[in-house]
């Protein structure tokens, strides 16, 4: 992957679709996705085609693409396991705000980062 900066990741913090993408691409670089509940490596399938977004039952698009093992049978995606998995927050808010608290030489405050 290129060089992590402001002005690369600007479309990834804009686009709630790229900052998916651009997640699935950290956490599984090699394309090869592991199930996170029983480990499983490539026994996986999508439980709805990449190119049709999901509707969610408030009508709002959602960028989740979501995969079943069929190991263990159980649903996840990339946020599985993560610090970002029940978060109500839209990831792109999350990795600017992660971008702003490691770019800086101090940090961010939180009022800072609320505004």
């Amino acid at each position: 992957m290129a060089d992590l900066n402001l002005s690369s990741l600007a479309k990834h913090f804009s686009d709630e679709e790229a900052a998916w993408l651009l997640v699935e691409t950290l956490r599984w670089p090699n394309g090869e996705k592991g199930c996170p509940h029983c480990g499983v490596i490539g026994q996986h399938y999508f439980l709805a085609p990449q190119s049709k977004r999901r509707v969610t039952s408030t009508g709002k698009v959602s960028y989740r693409r979501l995969w079943k093992c069929s190991a263990c049978r159980k649903q996840f995606s990339v946020l599985v396991g993560t610090v970002f998995e029940d978060s109500k927050i839209p990831l792109s808010k999350w990795l600017l705000g992660i971008y702003l608290m490691c770019s800086g030489k101090n940090g961010v405050s939180a009022l800072e980062l609320s505004r």
